[in-house]
């Protein structure tokens, strides 16, 4: 009876080292998963504050264009406008400073 006790607890012992070893392999495996999820969130973490500081840098070089977009909207109307009152009164200029008045046909006639 003591033989078959020492044989069943033996046994039981290698079976709970088997268990242990299992559960040690587990454990490291677990803990390797870990660290890369770790280490691939980090990764995750710097890649979205690199996208967050592009998506600022793009925001603000967008207002930058926007307000010299509106500028050059402004310049041009200035321009025109002022191409209009120049076009408008450039035959005045020119016949009031000469007596002379731009007719129908070819060149300038006097008044």
């Amino acid at each position: 009876m003591l033989q078959k006790q020492e044989a069943s607890i033996s046994a039981q012992r290698k079976e709970f080292e088997r268990l242990e070893e299992i559960m040690e392999s587990k454990a490291a495996s677990l803990n390797a998963e870990s660290r890369d999820l770790k280490e691939g969130q980090t990764r995750l973490v710097r890649k979205d504050i690199e996208l967050e500081r592009r998506q600022n840098r793009l925001e603000s070089m967008q207002g930058r264009l926007s307000k010299r977009h509106s500028e050059i909207i402004e310049k041009e109307a200035a321009l025109k406008k002022e191409s209009k009152k120049c076009r408008a009164h450039s035959w005045q200029r020119k016949g009031n400073s000469q007596g002379m008045k731009r007719m129908s046909g070819p060149g300038w006639q006097r008044r």
